[in-house]
């Protein structure tokens, strides 16, 4: 990730978009071949449509026709074909040797994604946060685990059950209702929670489309720093995260909607942005 290569999607978007802006002709060609045949089939004749809709020139429903093709197409492109085009750009490689790495690592970062409310207003863990839970404490030793919104809530219900042992829980940031930290004030405040320990070394976890973005933003953090120079954080292989239905985030309710919003803003922002 860097300041021109967050721009890629954006250039091939533009590219497809203006080779279908080529093809305006052919399609207009193809829907007013459509549309004339059937508005001289069906003009004059006995009808359950209203008349007044057959009074429309053909031109006019080659217009709404196309129309309605060219937003289908364009929300086509902007969610589905170019977000699947840069898949693997939004997963990134994992590190070498993760898994013996990750064992070996006393402490693991873990961002939040979305999160609930229950009746009184408090905060619930989601599914995504429980799972990025789940796989931490499947792949890691961390004695200290630094967490964010729901991923904390959801450690601080396994403690009272006591299935975490000796782990120690840490905020990364007190949360403020109404006020989302971004992913890269969040990696700021872990690398100072880090510093705090004196410990160099975590496991990064965070939601799937979004934990490269995490781990670049942790070493962007790391590098601004002379004391911070040689922190590193080990990149794990995750499985899909789920995307939480009842989270007060909006954007994390729906996984193609995320998906775009990473695409073509995230990393945008966490790139070309001061901390």
């Amino acid at each position: 990730m860097s300041k021109l290569s967050v721009f890629l999607p954006h250039a091939v978007w533009f590219m497809v978009v203006a080779l279908y802006i080529l093809t305006i002709l052919v399609w207009m060609i193809i829907a007013g071949v459509i549309v004339v045949r059937i508005f001289v089939w069906k003009k004059g004749a006995n009808s359950v449509w209203p008349n007044y809709v057959w009074r429309m020139s053909a031109q006019t429903w080659e217009r709404i026709l196309y129309g309605f093709i060219s937003g289908i197409a364009l929300l086509f492109i902007t969610f589905f074909l170019v977000p699947w085009f840069f898949g693997g750009y939004l997963h990134g490689k994992p590190s070498a040797d993760w898994r013996t790495r990750a064992r070996q690592a006393n402490t693991a970062i873990i961002f939040g994604f979305g999160y609930g409310t229950d009746g009184e207003g408090n905060m619930t863990p989601s599914v995504a946060n429980q799972t990025l839970l789940d796989s931490a404490l499947a792949q890691t030793n961390a004695t200290y685990l630094i967490m964010q919104e729901g991923v904390y809530v959801a450690a601080e219900e396994a403690k009272q059950h006591g299935t975490l042992g000796n782990r120690q829980l840490i905020r990364i940031h007190l949360h403020t209702v109404g006020k989302d930290v971004n992913t890269l004030q969040a990696a700021k405040f872990a690398v100072l929670q880090m510093e705090k320990l004196g410990v160099k070394q975590a496991v990064v976890y965070a939601h799937d489309l979004q934990l490269a973005r995490a781990v670049f933003d942790l070493q962007r953090v790391a590098a601004s720093n002379p004391k911070w120079h040689d922190m590193k954080f080990i990149f794990p292989k995750i499985s899909k995260t789920p995307s939480p239905s009842d989270s007060n985030q909006l954007r994390t309710r729906w996984r193609v909607v995320y998906r775009a919003i990473e695409l073509y803003y995230s990393r945008v922002r966490d790139a070309w942005s001061s901390f």
